[in-house]
């Protein structure tokens, strides 16, 4: 789902990277995305929510994985694929191997960052 909306390929979002500083997504593009979460998921929305306590696509997978208990978790993809049976909340974050060759980032005109 966040690739859908973002429009970045599912093999660069990580849970970890921060969706302003790291992925570039505003604060607009992040409340259209939780609106699209809550609303797939069927959760209720609240008040007093702040996306600024939701940085992460990781923070999102807990906030629909809190509110909608253990079951949400098979829905809860690790981006589009239902994560394989036995996989946790703490593990998720660690890469599968892939069933098939994936696209390498350079196909998508991405290079890799130089530092330094």
């Amino acid at each position: 789902m966040i690739a859908e909306k973002t429009g970045y390929p599912t093999d660069m979002l990580e849970l970890d990277l921060d969706m302003e500083a790291d992925l570039g997504i505003d604060t607009v593009k992040q409340a259209e995305l939780f609106a699209a979460i809550r609303e797939h998921y069927d959760i209720p929305r609240k008040e007093n929510l702040s996306l600024k306590d939701y940085p992460t696509i990781r923070h999102c997978i807990k906030f629909v994985m809190d509110e909608k208990g253990a079951a949400a978790a098979p829905a809860v993809s690790r981006m589009g694929a239902a994560p394989a049976v036995g996989r946790t909340p703490e593990t998720i974050s660690q890469p599968e191997p892939p069933a098939s060759e994936e696209t390498p980032k350079e196909a998508y005109g991405l290079k890799p960052m130089a530092y330094g």
